[in-house]
């Protein structure tokens, strides 16, 4: 598009300069990408370190910043997480869930491995939202290493 322009009170066109279009929000097909991507990662490698995922990018998303990269670590360390909480309930709750519950299938060790490589922030998290799922205190003392399941 062109230049907009308007006639000042002399009678002499004046260009307006145009207004700077705003930035297209990220596209839905763009943000699906970045979650599947998000959770194939966190349920492909065990014990998951930057340099894991890195090295696991795509080319097309291998170009991402220092501030983005971490970004998206945090966000398949959560998905860990989610899917941890997840298992650890079902297993808890066994077939008290209703009929219509997705069932999800952990690999064998998964718990264990997984427990293990909590941190102490991540432990309490895990430990707090399985008590918001009606777990009691010696329930999750005995799914979580006993030195970081404080509630």
């Amino acid at each position: 598009m062109g230049a907009r322009q308007a006639i000042d009170a002399a009678g002499w066109p004046v260009l307006l300069a145009n207004e700077p279009r705003p930035d297209p929000p990220p596209s839905a097909i763009k943000s699906a990408v970045r979650r599947d991507l998000v959770r194939e990662a966190a349920r492909e490698f065990e014990d998951l370190s930057p340099q894991d995922l890195r090295e696991a990018l795509p080319k097309t998303t291998a170009k991402l910043g220092q501030e983005e990269f971490d970004k998206l670590f945090a966000d398949v360390r959560a998905q860990v997480l989610d899917d941890l909480v997840d298992v650890l309930d079902q297993r808890h709750r066994g077939k008290l869930r209703s009929r219509r519950t997705v069932r999800l299938l952990a690999p064998r060790g998964y718990v264990v491995k997984a427990t293990k490589g909590l941190s102490t922030d991540e432990a309490a998290e895990v430990s707090s939202r399985l008590i918001a799922r009606g777990w009691t205190s010696d329930d999750v003392r005995r799914v979580l290493p006993t030195k970081r399941s404080s509630p």
